[in-house]
């Protein structure tokens, strides 16, 4: 059985317009969020079923990690933030020179950003 890793890995430098799209999406995934507790955490879910509750376009991987997210929180009763949270299904990792990079879905399609990882950090991505 393999064992699962969870890194936390941080964005190098983003552009100004990458963070706005990110503030974006973090923003339409916290509303969504809240839609979905003040409509009583619906059941049976999923990325296509949900879209009564999306506030603008999401990506599908986004809406089903959320789902999962918001089904997982059962005491929160309002989200200040929930941002968007990516996996290995849905974000690719690439080193670029001597760099990694993220990619990862958006509303806006998808976007590559500069990582800043430590040395046991890039050893996983290897």
């Amino acid at each position: 059985m393999e064992q699962t890793v969870t890194l936390r890995l941080k964005l190098y430098r983003p552009t100004q317009a990458k963070q706005a799209v990110y503030r974006e999406l973090t923003r339409r995934t916290t509303e969504l969020a809240n839609n979905l507790v003040a409509a009583g955490r619906p059941r049976g879910l999923t990325s296509r079923t949900a879209a009564p509750y999306l506030p603008a376009p999401i990506p599908s991987a986004v809406v089903s990690q959320a789902l999962r997210d918001v089904k997982a929180a059962k005491k929160v009763e309002r989200f200040r933030l929930l941002p968007p949270s990516f996996n290995n299904q849905n974000c690719r990792f690439a080193k670029v020179g001597d760099y990694w990079t993220a990619r990862f879905p958006t509303h806006e399609g998808r976007v590559r950003v500069p990582l800043s990882v430590t040395g046991q950090q890039a050893a996983y991505l290897e």
